[in-house]
């Protein structure tokens, strides 16, 4: 089955989490760190919080084998987890309810959402009185396993300054009965909302500038401590405040997060549709495939709309290859499951050769499925794109050139955090000089809106594409190449 492809036979990823396709990859003093969780844990204050073994001998009996998971397509879809103060979900499965005492004091107060994991939860500390957000995880071995992995990386992240560095505020963990409940600051909505509440129109440019900043920020000092985040997506990224101006941003769920010297290449890692084609090839990978997801990141915070959409990595690579060409020979020679996707012919110049989507299909008995709300035949449209949704604004060509650089296809190739930070796009004196793209010079017969809502979507719902009358009348303006838009009953 093709569910199983990224595990061919003999193939073992040591995971501790079936849901987001993470994996714990032979971290460095991994028994030092079990036998600090079991310190941790007997050194609570309200010992009566341990109440069987089952716990201890979670964190014990791991120590000799590890867990092996099967990682699936599906599992690693969107899950629906915000830290959003708007609650949506509740909690039947975990028995948690309004009033719930999680631990000795942490009073829940609403679901702010949910994943395989278990749920999230706003809690108010009766100790201070302050609200916070409680990541409240299942007690499945698993997803123990997850959790504790998860306390190695933010205990490493305890090192840099939460604000300074945009990464979300960690403030410890507990244990209610046989569950880790992980203690977060409550922060405003996530990003995928934010985007929602503006009817998916996308930001205009003077907004998405430090934002992006923000986020390249983060991965910096990720980067500077050795960790890669790998599950950078819209719903990982919080709003502190959607009434300031600009709003701070701050990156969430280290739920998968990786210390870059324990990577394994062929660790299905990330979201359908945000990961890196090293991801999905199964070569090795480092903290690039970061940079790789915040370019489609900015693109949708730009646009509205995912860039590269997907239910299965076969349809994301279809789309990555006809809007930005044939995947470098290399990286494919290098992919355990290049086979999975390509043919190969030593006959032909080009080596490598795109499966049909009936040739998949025939493999696998997965239809591949159309699921763009936008096409681009190269990324060089995406400023006509911008131009179109939102008229013309300063630093949309250095934004473009900026994309261009973080969706390299070579890893190698892509751009740097620390590089993204000196860009020109975010020096607002040259942004305004930028000269702007005449539509006319590129005719505009490479953009494809389509009429139909995307049936993929990184938010809860898909809003209805609708243009203002000062954009139709730019489009009217300059673009006769586009009178197939205004004739598609598409903008009105």
């Amino acid at each position: 089955k093709h569910s199983l492809k990224r595990q061919p036979p003999g193939t073992l990823v040591h995971s501790p989490t079936t849901a987001r396709g993470g994996e714990v990859r032979g971290s460095p003093g991994r028994e030092m760190l079990l036998l600090d969780f079991a310190t941790h844990f007997i050194s609570l204050s309200d010992k009566k919080t341990i109440q069987s073994d089952k716990v201890l001998r979670a964190f014990y009996g791991e120590t000799k084998t590890s867990s092996v998971f099967f990682l699936t397509n599906s599992q690693r879809k969107q899950t629906h987890y915000t830290m959003s103060a708007n609650p949506s979900f509740s909690s039947d499965e975990l028995e948690i309810s309004k009033g719930t005492i999680l631990g000795d004091h942490h009073v829940v107060e609403a679901f702010l959402g949910e994943g395989s994991f278990g749920v999230v939860t706003k809690c108010r500390d009766t100790k201070n009185n302050q609200t916070v957000a409680i990541k409240v995880n299942k007690s499945d071995p698993e997803i123990l396993q997850q959790a504790k992995q998860e306390i190695f990386i933010l205990e490493q992240l305890q090192r840099l300054d939460p604000d300074r560095c945009n990464i979300v505020e960690w403030n410890g963990y507990f244990l209610d009965g046989e569950r880790i409940c992980l203690n977060f600051e409550l922060l405003d909505q996530s990003l995928s909302d934010y985007i929602g509440d503006r009817n998916n129109q996308g930001l205009p440019i003077r907004e998405l500038r430090p934002i992006l900043h923000q986020l390249a920020n983060a991965l910096f000092h990720l980067g500077s401590v050795g960790i890669v985040h790998a599950d950078l997506k819209p719903v990982n990224i919080m709003v502190v405040n959607r009434h300031e101006s600009p709003i701070k941003v701050k990156l969430i769920d280290f739920g998968i997060a990786c210390n870059t010297s324990a990577v394994i290449a062929g660790g299905a890692v990330g979201t359908i549709g945000y990961c890196a084609p090293e991801i999905m090839l199964g070569t090795p990978y480092d903290e690039a495939i970061d940079m790789w997801s915040l370019g489609l990141v900015a693109v949708e915070l730009a646009t509205g709309l995912p860039l590269y959409p997907g239910e299965d990595d076969y349809d994301v690579l279809k789309f990555i290859i006809e809007t930005q060409g044939q995947l470098p020979d290399h990286l494919l020679e290098s992919g355990l499951y290049t086979d999975c996707y390509f043919i190969e012919d030593n006959y032909n110049e080009q080596r490598w050769t795109f499966k049909t989507q009936e040739q998949f299909q025939d493999e696998t008995e997965y239809q591949s499925k159309e699921t763009r709300s936008i096409k681009l035949k190269c990324l060089d449209d995406l400023e006509q794109l911008l131009e179109v949704r939102r008229g013309p604004e300063n630093g949309q060509p250095l934004f473009v050139r900026l994309i261009k650089q973080m969706l390299a296809l070579d890893a190698n190739q892509r751009i740097t955090p620390s590089e993204v930070l000196k860009h020109p796009f975010f020096d607002t004196g040259l942004s305004k000089r930028a000269p702007c793209l005449d539509i006319n010079s590129t005719g505009g017969e490479n953009l494809v809106l389509s009429q139909q809502p995307s049936s993929w979507n990184s938010h809860e719902s898909q809003n209805s594409t609708a243009v203002s009358k000062i954009q139709l009348n730019f489009l009217k303006r300059t673009g006769q190449h586009l009178n197939h838009l205004l004739e598609s009953g598409l903008y009105t």
